[in-house]
């Protein structure tokens, strides 16, 4: 883990939104709720602050469907399910030990050191799979 910055009202303000949004959020939603209450603080701010939480090990930072980047809180390790109707991104657990042997596999012909992976698989979600379903009928 990287070492910790300098701690500010703007920086504890954007964790604890991060927190308080409970899953994977854009930095432009946080800025809008940031800004009910700190009406000055700029979209920069948001993204330099959430840049730092990521390197120091508090957030964690993925790409949506879109090429969107989402951020939420840093719990343990865990990797991703996207559904490619409505676009939400799940939290999964998987073996961590089955993934990094399967890309060390495949990482050997390149000569390449993997030291850590990330997965996301895209489907779709119990609703959007219903509501899929029933555009069919």
């Amino acid at each position: 883990m990287a070492k910790q910055k300098r701690r500010t009202v703007q920086k504890s303000a954007i964790e604890d939104a991060l927190l308080r949004a409970q899953g994977h959020v854009s930095a432009e939603e946080l800025h809008l709720i940031l800004r009910r209450h700190l009406p000055r603080i700029s979209i920069g701010t948001v993204y330099r602050n959430l840049k730092s939480l990521v390197e120091e090990g508090r957030a964690l930072k993925i790409t949506d469907s879109h090429g969107r980047l989402l951020f939420e809180t840093s719990a343990e390790k865990h990797h991703h399910l996207r559904c490619l109707h409505c676009k939400k991104v799940f939290n999964c657990q998987i073996d961590d030990g089955a993934l990094l042997s399967i890309a060390r596999g495949g990482a050997e012909a390149s000569a390449f050191l993997v030291k850590d992976v990330s997965l996301t698989v895209e489907g779709f979600c119990e609703v959007c799979e219903q509501l899929l379903k029933e555009e069919v009928q």
